[in-house]
């Protein structure tokens, strides 16, 4: 047979995909199946015979140079700076954690702690029912999609778990109606430059959800607070660059200063800021995301009132975000205070960071059942502080 069907080939001169359908066909039907793919062609051929109709209208087209080639030298493409510009971005995990982000952001830790003011909204700010909401919240939020695995997928359960507590959280509304005058916003792209020392520094990319209002949050520290942090001396990463993991590049737009949000939007005060742990990092690596985005967000804002590279030693009103990291199980909070934007020395009045770390809502979840081991209602009592404040 296989003989056969060469022989035919030969003499016929069929393709090699016409030969392997026709093994079960008689002689007789060769020529028959030839003219039969020559009138009905396949969508292969289709494709062929119209990219050689392109290829003839090319030709036609004059042979003129591109306005940017994509293979010209590093140094006649557009944007370029000799100066390198190192990046962050979200998906970029820094050696040194939360330390590397506070000596970038030129910040002091104030306490491993909630500010004053948000621990005593989570202890005046109520709802009925608390603990039974957030528990049948989780439970919700873990119910599994596959009765044979009884597993669902970290992704998923996180960003669930994180929006039923915003849910949870708007049932306050009719308490306080400052919260009517908000708007949250997902997948935002902002973009904040600033020097620190000699290295050109940039914040850009897409951190995640924020909420932002018509007003903006009420600075969590006193102006003698604020002067007191002139004295304090910034931990130093020596022997290890400040910009170890960051990402060096000659091509971008240095004086490129952007929210992400259009001029005259009607909320462009940010409130809180909310990230997912996605990539299942470390506490110290989440949180270094956090300090880095309440920062910039902070910083862009400045910007927008004092102008791009400004070194303002001291702002007249400080610029304040709070911002929540979760996968769904362990939360942090982060709370900053921008009080300058002179970053190139360490000299100088510093700004200021609260850092709440490995929070955990519950230790563990039975599959089948749903039935939650130590379950803290606090976590909850947190992220609804953060929600509130500014509406109080």
């Amino acid at each position: 047979m296989e003989a056969h069907i060469c022989r035919l080939h030969s003499l016929v001169k069929l393709p090699r995909t016409v030969i392997t359908q026709i093994r079960h066909y008689k002689p007789r039907k060769i020529e028959e199946i030839r003219t039969r793919k020559i009138r009905n062609p396949s969508v292969s051929q289709m494709n062929a015979r119209i990219i050689g109709v392109e290829e003839k209208r090319e030709k036609t087209i004059l042979d003129e140079p591109p306005l940017h080639p994509k293979n010209a030298p590093l140094e006649e493409r557009p944007n370029y700076n000799e100066e390198p510009c190192y990046t962050y971005h979200s998906k970029i995990r820094v050696l040194e954690g939360a330390k590397q982000a506070l000596w970038l952001t030129k910040s002091k830790m104030m306490a491993e702690e909630m500010p004053e003011r948000l621990q005593l909204l989570a202890d005046i700010v109520d709802m009925p029912n608390m603990e039974d909401e957030v528990l049948r919240s989780v439970k919700k939020c873990r119910i599994f999609d596959d009765p044979k695995s009884f597993k669902i997928h970290p992704e998923r359960f996180s960003f669930t778990q994180l929006m039923a507590f915003l849910h949870l959280c708007t049932k306050i509304t009719p308490q306080y109606p400052k919260l009517l005058q908000r708007s949250i916003g997902q997948d935002y792209h902002l973009s904040a430059p600033f020097q620190r020392g000699k290295d050109r520094i940039k914040i850009r990319g897409r951190s995640g959800s924020i909420i932002t209002s018509k007003y903006p949050l009420l600075p969590l520290a006193t102006d003698e607070e604020i002067q007191d942090t002139a004295s304090f001396e910034l931990e130093s990463l020596h022997p290890i660059a400040g910009t170890i993991d960051l990402l060096p590049s000659n091509l971008y737009k240095w004086d490129k200063n952007s929210t992400g949000f259009f001029d005259g939007y009607p909320y462009p005060h940010a409130n809180l800021l909310l990230v997912l742990n996605k990539n299942s990092w470390m506490p110290q690596h989440l949180d270094a995301q956090l300090i880095f985005y309440a920062f910039a967000n902070c910083l862009v804002r400045a910007n927008k009132q004092y102008g791009v590279h400004s070194e303002v030693e001291k702002l007249d009103s400080p610029f304040v975000t709070h911002a929540i990291g979760t996968n769904g199980r362990r939360w942090s909070f982060v709370s900053f205070q921008l009080n300058t934007t002179s970053l190139s020395s360490n000299d100088g009045i510093k700004n200021m960071v609260w850092l709440d770390s490995n929070c955990f809502l519950y230790q563990t979840i039975t599959k089948k059942t749903l039935e939650v081991d130590t379950l803290d209602v606090n976590v909850f009592r947190k992220l609804l502080a953060c929600y509130v404040d500014g509406a109080v």
